[in-house]
């Protein structure tokens, strides 16, 4: 029996845009784990369903009838309300470490009780770190609590912002009634390596990316003052954010003016190379280059891997932008930190957060090739329209199979009792300090002594000298977990740090407390200049 090709095609599209995906991502939708049998079926009814609608010349019609403002509403309060969940479990799990969230909160805290941006934790001031002055944005926040969600929040409420900001230049460059405005927005919900820079410790550069999306759209309606003011304050949330004007400037070559563009490429190699190489150093000891970058330069090293993970990153979004080749001009200085690295220290990991940025300007990107998709222009409308098809079809089954991903997939365990419990018992014995005690503790319990701006961390890896808490002579509290997993400390050290810090107990050096059953609590015992410790 044979059907209409009209009805034919319902049925496909039902098959490749319905229940193809939902076998495959059901399941991570609601946190549950991947079925293989599931996902080979669901790739199977993708592909024929796909395949089929791809060989009538009907895909694009088609998938415009998933482009809906309802399924892009829908998809956007599931997601963001997964990382709101997940940020409030991680902060009652021992989850967060100071390392890096809580780094910048103490510059914070340093600077409303001590009037200096100064990191006690690493032990010098915060532009020798990183260049961070548009987070004071936050002080107001902090003054009223020191928690790190004011941080954790800021980062899902940037993700939701440039989520908005993605629909909203959609409709200035694809027209208001086009359904393809929903398109990238609904990819920047689901991209498996943006979803890990959210799912990564704190970033300043977490925070960028509506300033970014901002700063284009700003560029694009010609509103340039306006750009350079918003440029200015984005590249104040870290130094390696000066690449951002280079994009800019990339983009004005390539779509509107070159010599404005020729303008904003040498404004942000000025800019760039000043806060490297004048004002980072004259907070760290006048060194010729900034802390972080002072060993990693390295442009020929590792020139695969760079390509790899360039490539990658194009993948994830079905590589919609090399529709339209013209984004390259502003899309390869985002990942300038990429091309100029020694490629060390996770730089060229999909699953750090070195790619927050990049990926921001990558998902403009694909606003500029989706552009070229509706509009029939560009190199692809050179090939029949067959082929075209097929390729459709292959961009949709690799960003279906590959390239999701929903924070639900990480909430699968509830907070430990006994998480709670200690950080009960690290809020009753905190309460009866002051806030200018030096405490060292433990990187996992650390962002919970955040209003301590004296807060110094433990050894965090193997060979770290743990003796630099007996040579400090001022007065301290030294506070662990009672096992060095749930402290974050490597086990090694955790069995020598330990028993040393029992002997100077006995020895009457410090004073162990032992009402609190989940923490281990040394007090130094005061010298003869006068009283410390808790009552």
């Amino acid at each position: 029996m044979s059907f209409p090709l009209n009805k034919m095609s319902s049925f496909y599209r039902v098959l490749g845009l319905y229940l193809g995906p939902v076998l495959l991502q059901l399941p991570l939708l609601f946190g549950l784990k991947a079925n293989t049998a599931a996902f080979v079926l669901g790739v199977l009814v993708l592909c024929v369903g796909l395949l089929y609608l791809a060989h009538h010349h009907a895909l694009e019609e088609q998938c415009l009838w998933v482009l809906k403002k309802k399924y892009f509403l829908i998809i956007s309060v599931w997601i963001l309300s997964g990382w709101v969940l997940l940020a409030i479990r991680d902060y009652f799990s021992l989850q967060y470490r100071v390392y890096d969230t809580g780094l910048f909160l103490n510059l914070l805290v340093n600077w409303l009780e001590r009037g200096h941006y100064y990191s006690s934790v690493l032990g010098f001031h915060g532009f020798a770190d990183h260049f961070t002055p548009s987070l004071l944005l936050f002080a107001p926040f902090v003054k009223l609590s020191s928690s790190l969600l004011w941080l954790t929040f800021a980062k899902i409420m940037a993700f939701a912002i440039s989520t908005f900001l993605l629909y909203q230049l959609g409709q200035h460059l694809l027209g208001a009634n086009s359904r393809w405005v929903y398109l990238t927005p609904i990819l920047w919900l689901v991209n498996v390596y943006y979803a890990y820079t959210m799912r990564w410790e704190f970033q300043p550069t977490s925070l960028a990316s509506p300033l970014i999306i901002g700063a284009f759209f700003l560029a694009i309606r010609k509103k340039y003052g306006s750009m350079v003011l918003c440029l200015l304050f984005l590249t104040g949330f870290k130094e390696n954010l000066a690449f951002i004007w280079i994009c800019v400037g990339g983009h004005f070559y390539f779509f509107e003016d070159k010599r404005r563009g020729l303008v904003m490429i040498l404004a942000g190699v000025v800019i760039g190379l000043m806060i490297y190489f004048l004002i980072m150093p004259l907070f760290y000891q006048g060194i010729g280059s900034p802390l972080h970058h002072q060993s990693r330069f390295g442009p020929l090293q590792m020139i695969p891997e760079k390509l790899r993970f360039f490539v990658l990153c194009l993948l994830s979004v079905g590589a919609l932008p090399l529709l339209d080749f013209r984004t390259l001009g502003f899309i390869l200085p985002a990942f300038a930190l990429v091309w100029l690295s020694d490629g060390s220290s996770n730089m060229l990991s999909l699953k750090y957060y070195y790619q927050d940025m990049p990926m921001t300007v990558v998902f403009l990107g694909v606003l500029y090739g989706v552009r070229a998709l509706q509009n029939g222009t560009g190199w692809l409308f050179k090939f029949p329209l067959a082929l075209r098809q097929y390729l459709y079809a292959m961009i949709t089954i690799l960003i279906l199979t590959s390239a999701t991903v929903y924070p639900q997939q990480w909430l699968k365990k509830l907070p430990n009792p006994d998480d709670y419990e200690t950080i009960q018992e690290i809020r009753k014995y905190t309460e009866r300090l002051d806030t200018n005690q030096k405490i060292w503790a433990a990187d996992a319990i650390g962002i919970y002594l955040l209003e301590f701006p004296l807060l110094k961390i433990l050894p965090r890896y193997s060979g770290e000298r743990e003796d630099l808490v007996f040579a400090d002579k001022s007065p301290h509290v030294v506070i662990l977990t009672r096992d060095a997993k749930s402290s974050n400390i490597p086990e090694e050290t955790y069995r020598r740090l330990v028993p040393l810090l029992d002997q100077a107990s006995q020895d009457g050096r410090y004073i162990k407390k032992d009402d609190f059953p989940s923490l281990l609590i040394y007090e130094k015992v005061p010298d003869k200049s006068g009283k410390y410790g808790s009552s």
